[in-house]
């Protein structure tokens, strides 16, 4: 079997493990070499036992059809001579996270039954002393992360044979409960499978797919914080390794698994992200409108604060897991912050989660030196959208005769994930992004009663919206949209009436707008990104009247 060199092989690895190894060949560890909890169970062989955890040395293990092994906690079983599994060995019901399965055997590992780790137990959510409603969100308290799901990892110094009435079976991650900040979903578990002989695959894979994150609802901005940590839990992968492979749809130039000849894959999706919901005084905005934000479809696209001049209080949402299939969606973000600075509308900036990546990627804790297999037409996860609303400048009064300035408002929508440029993957599209800045505040007016100068209009804040980049593949994703609303934001204010002289208007903010790029395609062809700049209207000027009149 001739393998390709790629990026994702770590020759220094390789080499180590192959040292501690002793020996030449892809499989691991001697038995008894494993560890585990809960102890060390001797046996000669023969029928397992109806329940295992932690180490198992045996001569020979069979677990006969029709029995059922339970699986207590994590497991490493190593055999001198041969397993066989025409039942089902399947990890209990987890109160945490799942268990994992490790088999090691001298001879060979037939198959032919279920071998199941556990999925991660569900997340319990914390009783908050008040529950918080947004968006459809109860927040309730900071939400719990869900759980990871076991691994399973078959290594035979013989052959491997896996027939189509088998299973092997990676547990799932469980999704985060939603608060005020959102628990993080679970990881999902991989698959193993190792041989020094022939691997041979007709059964059904599960690959562990991720956890949703929670979704996350406040009513103060400035008491969440600025990271939101409530992503998508990462799937599984597929590691494999084997001195022959007979297996329908496997492709060994490349490392990948075309699901088109060989159905029996399951599993493998990255979780999405959490939807985030603020709202702050929401009723300072009146008047300025976004539209509403569809939920999270998560790297972030950009940090905020890139407007030169503009000091932003930022929100970030979190990223979709990563994926074998597919990667999760990123963090959608609607943030409304009508919050004030004295009279002046607070700055600030939203930026969505990115989509989850299917690229190729190591796991650190495999008991052998395995490749890591793509999915054939993976594609990546969808970069969330970003909409943001702040406040506009309080209009003067007597004492403070000019009006305030308008918040500037950033929104920046996350990436779609990204794909290898082999095996039809596929990137995941940008995010959108919605901005709407605050206006001037209108200055004070004067009259006879309260004669003198009009009070200047406020000035109106930035909007700059960015959408997020296409994810790169073999199929690139396309860049998201950006919006600027301008029919009211960001415009300066009126200048007040005076007796005599009106005050000045307030100037209208620069509004960008930009189109996110699309992502790397096999080509390596790179459209750039497309923007706008342009100015919201000025306010008016006021009237002045002169004291002549007043007397009429």
């Amino acid at each position: 079997m001739k393998h390709s060199i790629r990026t994702y092989v770590h020759w220094a690895l390789l080499l180590a493990s192959l040292t501690i190894m002793g020996q030449s060949g892809p499989c691991g560890p001697a038995p008894g070499d494993g560890g585990g909890n809960g102890g060390t169970q001797d046996g000669t062989g023969g029928t397992a036992p109806t329940t295992v955890g932690g180490s198992l040395d045996v001569v020979n293990l069979n677990v006969p059809s029709g029995q059922t092994t339970t699986v207590t906690s994590n497991v490493v079983i190593n055999a001198s001579g041969n397993v066989t599994i025409d039942g089902l060995l399947t990890a209990a019901t987890a109160t945490g996270t799942g268990a994992s399965i490790t088999i090691i055997a001298q001879g060979d590992i037939d198959i032919a039954g279920t071998v199941q780790a556990g999925d991660g137990a569900f997340a319990t959510a914390t009783t908050p002393a008040a529950a918080i409603a947004r968006a459809g969100i109860a927040a309730n308290g900071d939400g719990a992360d869900g759980y990871h799901g076991g691994t399973v990892q078959l290594i035979s110094h013989g052959n491997i044979r896996i027939p189509i009435t088998s299973a092997i079976w990676a547990g799932d991650g469980t999704d985060g409960t939603s608060g005020i900040r959102g628990g993080a979903g679970g990881n999902g578990g991989h698959v193993v499978l190792c041989a020094s002989g022939t691997l041979t695959v007709r059964g059904a894979i599960h690959v562990g797919s991720g956890g949703n994150g929670g979704d996350a609802a406040a009513d103060t901005a400035n008491s969440t914080p600025s990271q939101f940590t409530n992503r998508g839990g990462d799937s599984g992968f597929l590691y494999v390794q084997a001195a022959n492979y007979d297996w329908p749809g496997l492709n060994t130039t490349e490392m990948s698994l075309d699901l088109m000849a060989y159905g029996l894959a399951t599993g493998g999706f990255g979780g999405n992200a959490g939807f985030i919901a603020i709202a702050d005084e929401y009723a300072n905005c009146s008047g300025i409108s976004i539209t509403t934000a569809s939920e999270g479809s998560a790297t972030i696209a950009q940090e905020g604060g890139a407007i030169v001049g503009t000091v932003y209080k930022t929100r970030i949402a979190a990223n979709g897991g990563h994926g074998w299939v597919a990667g999760g969606a990123g963090g959608s973000i609607q943030l409304i912050a009508c919050t004030y600075t004295e009279r002046d509308g607070e700055s600030w900036s939203a930026t969505a989660g990115s989509g989850g990546d299917v690229k190729q990627r190591q796991f650190e804790g495999i008991a052998c030196v395995a490749w890591p297999v793509v999915y054939q037409g993976a594609f990546g996860g969808t970069g969330g959208m970003a909409e943001i609303l702040v406040a506009p400048g309080m209009m003067g009064d007597s004492s403070t005769p000019n009006g305030g300035t308008g918040g500037s408002a950033e929104a920046i929508g996350g990436n779609g994930g990204a794909g290898e440029f082999f095996a039809n993957h596929i990137g995941g599209p940008g995010g959108r992004a919605v901005a709407s800045g605050g206006f001037g505040g209108s200055g004070w007016p004067r009259d006879c009663e309260d004669r003198g100068r009009g009070g200047d209009g406020g000035n109106g804040g930035k909007g700059d919206a960015r959408g997020g980049d296409g994810g790169d593949g073999v199929t690139p994703g396309s860049g998201g949209e950006g919006i600027v609303m301008s029919n009211v934001a960001s415009c300066g204010g009126d200048g007040g009436q005076g007796v005599p002289g009106g005050g000045e208007p307030g100037t209208g903010g620069e509004l960008t707008e930009t189109q996110g790029a699309d992502g790397a395609g096999a080509p390596n062809t790179i459209v750039g990104s497309v923007g706008r700049t342009t100015k919201a209207r000025d306010g008016e000027p006021g009237e002045s009247i002169e004291p002549e009149w007043c007397q009429n």
